[in-house]
């Protein structure tokens, strides 16, 4: 008798722990949910991008002036210092950060209204709020950089490459057309004594000596590229990649979280088809005429 009320006891206890289950597996959501949660991101986060965008617009272009007029210094200085600061500073203050904090929050909220848990949500979301300004910093700083290093496309310093080879060139071949020129009459005014090289080819093989150099020198001179605009190019690039970068940050965070929703889901459907099998077969043993029944209806 007294091992038949134990065996009740545990079967109470399990249907207990099964109702405890079957409300933890509710409170998890479903993986479907979880697949809308990364939709609804991607459309939050397109939505925010614009506006952030729309406010980096005045930022970026004083940053590009302020970089353009530093270009030296922030070459020379590897750690970035003070020009990494004021590039943190400029572009991604608090208008941004709290702009993308509305946008972690509204997402959090419709999370919340699809059913899934939202307390590790915003946990995780956390600690993805204190590196956004580090995340700024490094992609700005790397592809100003390199757009200074680098300014104007490819084709725009393949060109210039050629100009300056023709800065070059263009004057040496003059040079060496009048110096043959020279020797040329030289050896004929000798020969057939005839009158020396005049002043008019003095002159004229001065300007074009002149116009082989200059020419090269003017179009080298108009067509430098703007380092202002090259660090605006360096700015909008960084920025965008820096925006991806927060993007991938928190699919990543909602593929974590639906990862773990998945095992949980697993150990939890495990064990309720394991309270479900022991209750049925207490449910069997209960049904045969035992001691314990016959005197609980005497």
């Amino acid at each position: 008798m007294v091992e038949e009320l134990e065996q009740r006891g545990i079967q109470i206890r399990k249907e207990e722990l099964w109702n405890k289950l079957q409300a933890v597996q509710k409170g998890l959501g479903t993986s479907s949910a979880f697949k809308n949660a990364e939709e609804i991101w991607q459309n939050q986060w397109q939505s925010t991008v614009k506006q952030l965008n729309q406010g980096f617009a005045w930022p970026i272009q004083k940053l590009a002036g302020y970089y353009a007029d530093h270009a030296a210094d922030l070459i020379d200085n590897p750690n970035g210092g003070q020009y990494s600061g004021q590039s943190v500073n400029s572009i991604w203050d608090d208008w941004a950060q709290a702009r993308f904090g509305d946008a972690l929050d509204e997402f959090a909220d419709k999370v919340d209204q699809l059913g899934l848990p939202v307390t590790p949500l915003k946990k995780q979301l956390s600690a993805v709020r204190t590196k956004v300004p580090k995340i700024i910093q490094t992609q700005c700083e790397l592809y100003v950089r390199q757009a200074l290093a680098n300014p104007g496309n490819v084709m725009h310093r393949g060109f210039l490459k050629f100009i300056r080879f023709c800065e070059i060139v263009l004057p040496l071949a003059a040079i060496g057309w009048v110096g043959y020129q020279v020797f040329i009459g030289y050896y004929a005014s000798n020969t057939n004594h005839q009158a020396y090289l005049g002043v008019d080819f003095a002159i004229h093989s001065s300007l074009l000596i002149l116009i082989s150099w200059l020419i090269p020198w003017f179009i080298l001179k108009k067509l430098k590229p703007s380092l202002e605009t090259s660090a605006l190019r360096g700015l909008n690039k960084g920025v965008a990649i820096a925006l991806g970068n927060l993007e991938a940050e928190v699919q990543a965070v909602v593929e974590k979280l639906s990862a773990q929703q998945s095992v949980q889901l697993k150990h939890i459907a495990q064990l309720t088809e394991q309270c479900s099998n022991d209750n049925h077969k207490q449910a069997t043993l209960s049904n045969e005429i035992n001691p314990l029944k016959r005197m609980l209806i005497q």
